[in-house]
């Protein structure tokens, strides 16, 4: 390292600055490089998600959770649909499946799976439903989960 103030000294010459971090010339050296690692792959799943999703989160353009039941709607033209990870949700969704389930069959991170089933709903290929009951209002459910619980 160079100690002395203001004469000719040049950093990128120097092999590490003062902090020990290796200066420019010696921060990459394609000779000693090596093959991508598997979090260099993740990032490049981060930046295909991002582009699948035009980078929105959430349900999609319709309000989908996690647990919406979708189906196939089958008046809908499927032959509209573009990306094979959408042709991919259609087959699986020939029974009724929960978004989770979509996401865990197609290998699409849960997210991803939500914004694509929102947008096929939005565009009339899948049908959706979420059942929303208060477990309060569900005495019988209430019931059967103390006996259960309480049977452990």
């Amino acid at each position: 390292m160079h100690n002395e103030e203001f004469d000719d000294y040049d950093p990128l010459f120097d092999d590490a600055d003062d902090a020990g971090r290796p200066s420019f010339i010696t921060a990459f050296d394609p000779a000693t490089a090596t093959e991508p690692t598997t979090a260099d792959a993740d990032s490049g799943d981060q930046v295909r998600s991002y582009l699948l999703t035009g980078g929105r989160t959430g349900g999609g353009r319709s309000d989908v959770s996690m647990e919406t039941i979708v189906t196939v709607n089958p008046a809908a033209d499927h032959t509209l649909v573009q990306l094979p990870e959408h042709h991919t949700i259609l087959t699986a969704c020939q029974s009724p499946t929960a978004v989770a389930e979509i996401a865990a069959v197609t290998h699409l991170p849960l997210g991803v799976a939500q914004v694509l089933v929102g947008d096929l709903v939005a565009d009339g290929h899948l049908n959706a439903t979420t059942r929303h009951l208060a477990m309060h209002e569900d005495i019988a459910f209430l019931e059967r989960l103390i006996d259960r619980v309480s049977a452990l």
